[in-house]
């Protein structure tokens, strides 16, 4: 006869289930892989998107006032950057204290610190855990130095 024995079936049974369980594991580990590359893209389009905000709000910017301390940096300035459709609007970018987070925030008129509760704001999140958010400034060069899990820093030149 032409069939296939009793042992035959078992093995070819067991074969195939090595193959399946080899084959989860392959695609369980690409899962993985998965998860791990988006987090890291993300983090780039979020450190792309803070280069590009920056580097517009700054050089299409008028009068530059810069606050500076110890870690942090607080550029005030007027722009014809904006992301909220706002014609010229006034910008402030800052460190949250509370969860060290680089903040971006975007007003129609002046910014008045003493009397920010009366003031029309928009506010954009830019990046958590901000340990050093600096901005040098040299004539019409601008060094931007932003510190997270790792060094960030362009220059800036204004014309």
């Amino acid at each position: 006869k032409k069939s296939f024995t009793l042992i035959e079936l078992l093995l070819s049974i067991i074969i195939l289930s090595i193959m399946v369980l080899g084959l989860s594991s392959v695609i369980k580990s690409l899962n993985k892989t998965e998860k791990v590359m988006h987090k890291i893209y993300q983090k780039n389009i979020d450190e792309t998107i803070i280069y590009k905000v920056l580097y517009n709000d700054i050089l299409n910017s008028e009068n530059i006032v810069i606050k500076q301390t110890k870690n942090y940096s607080t550029p005030i300035f007027q722009t014809s950057n904006s992301l909220h459709n706002i014609a010229k609007p006034y910008v402030m970018w800052y460190i949250s204290k509370n969860r060290k987070t680089l903040m971006r925030m975007e007003t129609p008129t002046d910014i008045n610190l003493s009397n920010i509760s009366n003031q029309l704001y928009y506010l954009d999140k830019f990046n958590e855990n901000t340990k050093i958010f600096k901005i040098y400034k040299n004539r019409n060069k601008f060094l931007i130095f932003l510190q997270t899990d790792q060094n960030i820093y362009f220059e800036i030149t204004k014309n």
